[in-house]
């Protein structure tokens, strides 16, 4: 079950079979943003659960254009090649750098910030269906955050996708404020709340 809040409206994606029984709980609300009461999200998982053991996830989407962005510094910040990606890799895999190079490089929005010649932070885009969306995904090392690395990687990188005329979406868990407030600094806007389901 996966639930996207917005400004005005509601999007709902959910098994044909649960689909009456999600209704029935959502079908009373006022405003989209009801959703995110604790109580509702409850009645979701008892539905989508039925014995199950279930994951929940609840995220947040930003995203950022041309009238929005505010450029950081980005001294350190050095783009990604074929060459070097493989080595960002290595040094980056604890923090969820894809492991295949030609994903990472897939559109040419990847880069790493270099503390002396060890990246420790990288931004980079998802493949994405959407011919003008830069999905963003943008990692530090633990041992190197809150020195404005991640911001600078992904200042160039939000850079790179807004040149190609796409506007940049970052999405990331909602407790994950520091993440919030770094893309939030580079102009960033919220735009959806998620709330997400897995059984298993």
């Amino acid at each position: 079950l996966w639930v996207g809040v917005m400004q005005e409206k509601a999007l709902v994606s959910c098994p044909e079979t649960a689909a009456p029984q999600i209704e029935g709980v959502l079908g009373d609300l006022k405003a989209p943003d009801q959703l995110k009461a604790s109580a509702i999200k409850d009645r979701l998982v008892t539905i989508a659960a039925a014995g199950k053991s279930v994951e929940t996830y609840e995220g947040v989407k930003l995203a950022c254009d041309d009238s929005t962005f505010r450029p950081a510094t980005t001294d350190g910040v050095c783009k990604l090649t074929g060459e070097s990606a493989s080595t960002a890799i290595h040094h980056l895999v604890s923090i969820g750098i894809p492991d295949d190079v030609g994903y990472l490089l897939h559109d040419s929005t990847a880069y790493a910030y270099y503390v002396g010649e060890d990246p420790v932070s990288f931004a980079a885009t998802h493949p994405c269906e959407a011919e003008d969306i830069g999905d963003m995904m943008v990692g530090t090392l633990q041992e190197h955050r809150r020195r404005g690395y991640g911001k600078a990687s992904a200042s160039v990188a939000t850079s790179e996708v807004l040149r190609q005329g796409k506007t940049a979406v970052w999405g990331t868990e909602a407790g994950n404020h520091a993440a919030i407030r770094t893309a939030e600094s580079l102009g960033y806007e919220r735009f959806c709340w998620m709330f997400e389901i897995r059984v298993s």
